[in-house]
């Protein structure tokens, strides 16, 4: 049996709440709506394919191909301790508790 959060989770996704006047439906227009339970639906009225998700990094933060490949040679031919992972490129740097801040 699902709890009432669930029962919340799964009536939203159903998008319920989307409207064709941007003003009023819950994405503003945007393609994505954020539920009371922080969690992205996308809008099933204003969401266009290939649309980036809202908590996805912008072009201008992430890597070119070309500086991820560059990053994962240097690794590979500096043979990483036994067991540990090459680095990722920013911003995908694996977090450290030092880095949640709670």
């Amino acid at each position: 049996m699902a709890g009432i959060l669930q029962d919340y989770y799964d009536e939203f996704r159903m998008g319920y709440w989307a409207d064709p006047d941007p003003k009023v439906c819950l994405c503003r227009g945007s393609g994505y709506a954020l539920s009371d339970v922080d969690t992205w639906h996308e809008c099933p009225i204003h969401f266009k394919k290939g649309q980036r998700h809202p908590e996805d990094p912008y072009p201008d933060e992430m890597p070119s191909p070309e500086e991820m490949k560059a990053v994962m040679d240097e690794c590979n031919r500096n043979d990483p301790p036994e067991g540990e992972p090459c680095p990722s490129p920013e911003p995908y740097k694996p977090l450290t508790d030092d880095d949640i801040p709670f």
